[in-house]
């Protein structure tokens, strides 16, 4: 392809030319080496705007747009922390936020968004028809990505093989096929933040990327982080997470034993883990400030710890797990 010769050259893709190469590279007349010839270009090279757009356009195939949102993450950072991106999930959907929540398991930590509801007997919707359906009488519902990226099956034995993230790793969150149109998305690797902004700005959902300095995929209570919020704009600031939770032990919210993992979430969304509570909180915040219940992230902390309290999202996960 004169494309990939152009592009082993150096030369980046316009957006149709990546467009074609991901259609291309999802495909079954493409070879495993084709595929992980390409990846590991593109890790070594960076990529651009266009091409990412290109390559969201070849995966995003769905047409629907939800008014819901989602928070989720890239994975990677290797911290084994609680399921913290599900837990606020739940935990905005029962202050009364429409979430979609898209999830896997886990490929590099103790255990994944999906590990956790499947441990808890969730029933995963497995068409598209089927998630809009949970979303609209539920408030709540969680998308297991195997189930709707049929496509990242072709790259499963590359992705293996070549043992680092690839550009699949970023455009996972992407693709929830509900398409909601407000995401909070943490990477683990922080040079990515401002790709993500773009993309959201030019995809036209609203959005707040998060990455912390210990390298979390997540607003971390035990560092700094960077946060970026896109609305017509992209602003940037930087969070003080250790001065708004107090001190936090680290063996509260983070286990290399997932039965552990199970039980300390659990035990957070009810605030009986007390730091763990602090941290879903924390995460639960950017998604009250994207729905308009708040302004600042430490504003919204305070009203997602109480709501966390006060016992309503132990119930609200209760009556999904019954009618799932």
């Amino acid at each position: 392809m004169q494309m990939y010769y152009n592009f082993l050259t150096g030369k980046a893709m316009s957006r149709t030319e990546a467009f074609d190469l991901m259609r291309y590279m999802a495909s079954v007349e493409c070879s495993d080496a084709y595929r992980a010839a390409v990846l590991s270009v593109l890790r070594i090279r960076g990529i651009t705007e266009d091409e990412i757009m290109g390559f969201y356009d070849a995966m995003h195939k769905y047409s629907i747009k939800s008014e819901a949102s989602d928070i989720v993450g890239t994975g990677g950072d290797m911290a084994n922390t609680i399921n913290v991106s599900t837990a606020s999930a739940i935990v905005a959907a029962s202050y009364g936020i429409r979430v979609a929540k898209f999830g896997n398991r886990s490929a590099s930590g103790s255990h994944g968004s999906a590990d956790f509801m499947m441990e808890l007997g969730y029933r995963f919707p497995e068409t598209v028809g089927d998630a809009q359906h949970l979303l609209d009488t539920r408030g709540f519902v969680f998308l297991y990505a195997p189930n709707f990226l049929r496509e990242f099956a072709m790259f499963s034995a590359v992705r293996k093989a070549l043992g680092f993230p690839t550009v699949l790793n970023f455009l996972g969150p992407l693709l929830n096929p509900l398409a909601p149109s407000k995401r909070v998305i943490g990477t683990a690797d922080g040079t990515m933040m401002d790709l993500y902004a773009k993309t959201a700005l030019r995809s036209g959902f609203a959005s707040i990327i998060v990455h912390s300095a210990d390298g979390m995929d997540e607003i971390s209570p035990l560092s700094k982080a960077r946060i970026l919020r896109v609305n017509e704009t992209i602003e940037e600031e930087f969070l003080d997470s250790p001065g708004i939770v107090g001190k936090i032990e680290a063996s509260n919210i983070a286990s290399p034993d997932p039965r552990k993992i199970q039980e300390l979430t659990l035990a957070s969304m009810v605030g009986e883990n007390q730091d763990g509570s602090k941290f879903i909180a924390l995460n639960t915040a950017p998604l009250l400030v994207l729905n308009g219940f708040a302004d600042s992230i430490t504003e919204a902390y305070d009203l997602a710890l109480d709501h966390v309290m006060s016992g309503k999202p132990q119930r609200f996960l209760e009556e999904i797990l019954h009618e799932s």
